[in-house]
């Protein structure tokens, strides 16, 4: 028998050609269960990444600022980036007069063309050195008689020189801060409490710091106050190095004989004038040395230069002909097409530029805004943030102290937890449940109802200023790890523990053979949890150890940190980096453990 059909109708044939090409048509709803579970696992998936990426997004942010400069900060960019510069000569200078009280002229400095700053009195000269030596003779200084001296001083960018007029000190060439001056001292509490008055504060309230002496030969100690020995115009390293005393008259003199060598009552006074005129504090210095340490950093001292038999305007020439700027280089449009040309004059309408290519051709007056155009910057990334952060934090130390308060008091953590947990999971106990009661309610009392009376105890067992409370107290149990041993302790079933005491195990016995074997995940999760707590506590250490500069951990050593640097964004930013680099190691290394101790409700397995 045979069967025929009838042939395919064009609507057939359409509908069995493939949706090329084309918007589909299938709705959620026709899709199967196994497609909507993979579009939604999806969607899901999508959803988590986005989650961690806002998370990390503060973190990638602080590792990449880590990499910047202070400059970089201004620039502006996601990326640390510097702008690209161009070495460009020229004899283009300020002539900035120093008078004294009676408008009497006692210097002359010549600084690159607008480094003198807002204030500074500049008169007008064409370059050449005949008008200068004009103005030396209106003066009345003879130019023979004058002094040359290195002008570095407060406020003023870049170097340059002073010339100083006959018979004037040449303290008067540092601007906005007077030269160090001795005070009255005999050795007594009562004259070094009358020095520090001047300075405003007492002696609890001042830090005692080493000054910096690149030489070695000249140590000295000063009693600053607070942030006076910070200056963000000097690199970190020749900052002053804070000294740990205990910040009484009786405890100075051995921090004197020390440092310096001599007795307290042998030492001299001197100020420490700070750049804007006020007092950051009192030195202390030997009978010979040379009170020029206490210069605020922001202050160069001025040095004298030998200018031999040369005559003054020889001299100066050679000078400032070593003298070489770095300008920024600028996208900058033009009739043939943007090209890079080094800033040379900023304006407010108009700016000047030079060909780096050729630095000896005309400059190019470009009109228009400069902030409409784009400076070249370059990829430069810096790890200077990271030793200075170290350095100037003492993190090794400050790591060995949170290394040992977290490690104590882990190990007390876990002891105790575990036997409390056992006995409230294991044996039988009146009033077991109000125990476990009373237990839970202790975690929602407030930490800071506990504290007052938790110091007064420890003040009278004379614990102040010392480990012990930051570590005895984990040594008697947390009622929050009691609760999530316990917990995974019931889960554990009984027959086993029955089966140990038939081999003639005892209670002890049984919880290491057989308790704890199966609650590795749950210890580590208990041991983590405390040290991650350890490492980021901080009012505590804060209230125990504020006498004791060298016990405190990491979480105070970053307080005070970010207290002494505010200004500089980038080392605060490597600071914290380090700070947060040892607890990421851990759980990194350890997380699989970790997170298998931990169901997804909170409790412990």
């Amino acid at each position: 028998m045979t069967v025929t059909s009838d042939p395919p109708t064009a609507e057939q044939k359409q509908r069995k050609l493939p949706n090329l090409g084309k918007e589909p048509t299938t709705t959620y709803s026709e899709l199967d269960g196994r497609s909507k579970r993979f579009l939604w696992g999806s969607l899901l998936t999508m959803f988590t990444m986005g989650i961690v990426v806002l998370f990390l997004l503060p973190f990638g942010y602080m590792f990449v600022t880590s990499l910047k400069t202070e400059s970089q900060i201004a620039q502006g960019t996601i990326l640390p980036k510097s702008a690209v510069t161009a070495e460009y000569a020229d004899a283009q200078f300020d002539l900035v007069r120093i008078t004294g009280p009676d408008g009497e002229l006692q210097a002359i400095t010549l600084l690159p063309e607008g480094a003198g700053g807002a204030d500074a009195e500049v008169f007008d000269w064409d370059g050449s050195w005949d008008t200068f030596l004009a103005e030396l003779e209106a003066a009345g200084a003879d130019p023979a008689d004058v002094t040359v001296y290195s002008a570095g001083t407060t406020g003023r960018s870049g170097s340059g020189v002073s010339l100083l007029m006959p018979g004037q000190d040449a303290a008067v060439l540092i601007s906005g801060a007077a030269a160090p001056e001795p005070l009255e001292f005999d050795g007594s509490t009562e004259s070094l409490d009358a020095a520090l008055v001047e300075s405003g504060y007492a002696i609890d309230q001042v830090a005692l710091f080493a000054m910096p002496d690149p030489d070695g030969g000249n140590p000295s100690l000063a009693l600053l106050r607070p942030g006076a020995a910070i200056n963000a115009l000097v690199p970190v390293d020749q900052l002053p190095t804070r000294v740990d005393w205990d910040f009484t008259y009786e405890g100075l003199g051995p921090v004197v004989e020390e440092q310096l060598g001599i007795s307290l009552d042998e030492a001299v006074l001197y100020t420490v004038p700070a750049a804007d005129g006020s007092l950051n504090g009192v030195g202390i210095i030997s009978l010979d040395g040379d009170p020029s340490a206490f210069l605020d950093p922001a202050v160069q001292a001025p040095e004298a230069v030998d200018t031999g038999d040369a005559a003054l305007a020889t001299t100066l020439d050679e000078t400032f002909n070593v003298e070489v700027r770095q300008l920024e280089l600028y996208e900058v449009p033009t009739d043939d097409g943007t090209v890079q040309l080094a800033l040379l004059e900023r304006g407010a309408e108009s700016s000047v530029f030079v060909d780096p290519d050729d630095v000896d051709a005309e400059p190019i007056v470009w009109e228009g805004r400069i902030q409409t155009i784009d400076p070249v910057l370059e990829f430069d990334p810096t790890l200077k943030n990271y030793p200075d952060a170290w350095r100037a934090m003492d993190f090794g130390t400050k790591l060995r102290n949170t290394a040992i308060i977290a490690g104590l008091g882990m190990a007390g953590t876990i002891m105790s937890s575990t036997l409390v947990a056992y006995g409230l999971s294991r044996f039988r106990m009146p009033f077991k449940g109000l125990i476990m009661l009373s237990l839970i309610a202790t975690i929602i009392l407030p930490r800071f109802v506990t504290l007052v009376p938790t110091y007064i105890v420890f003040d009278r067992l004379g614990w102040i200023g010392t480990w012990w409370p930051l570590i005895i107290p984990h040594f008697f149990a947390n009622a929050y790890n009691v609760f999530l041993l316990r917990q995974f302790f019931l889960t554990i079933p009984r027959d086993l523990d029955e089966a140990a005491a038939i081999d003639g195990a005892g209670p002890l016995r049984t919880l290491l053979t057989v308790i704890l074997p199966q609650a590795k995940g749950a210890l580590l999760a208990v041991a983590l949890f405390h040290f991650f707590f350890a490492w980021n506590d901080f009012l505590e250490p804060l209230l125990y150890l504020a006498a004791r500069p060298d016990l405190q951990p990491i979480s105070i050593g970053l307080y005070q940190f970010l207290g002494l640097y505010d200004a500089n964004i980038p080392l605060i930013q490597a600071g914290a980096l380090l700070g947060m680099l040892v607890p990421i190691l851990v759980f990194l290394g350890l997380q699989k453990i970790f997170l298998k101790g931990i169901d997804l409700s909170g409790s412990v397995k």
